[in-house]
């Protein structure tokens, strides 16, 4: 008995599914990557009050 749509479809649905993956990777690292730039940020306006508060 055949599979409906057959093989070539399963192929198909399989290479969108693994784009799509890729997709969410770069998002994710994405994610990261901005929490790590707004920790940075807020690291050094922590060094600058500290720094102002010794004035």
């Amino acid at each position: 008995m055949k599979p409906v749509g057959g093989i070539n479809f399963f192929k198909k649905k399989q290479k969108i599914l693994h784009i799509l993956l890729i997709f969410n990777n770069l998002k994710a690292l994405k994610i990261n990557y901005t929490i790590f730039i707004l920790c940075n940020l807020y690291t050094k306006f922590v060094k600058i009050l500290e720094i102002c508060h010794k004035f």
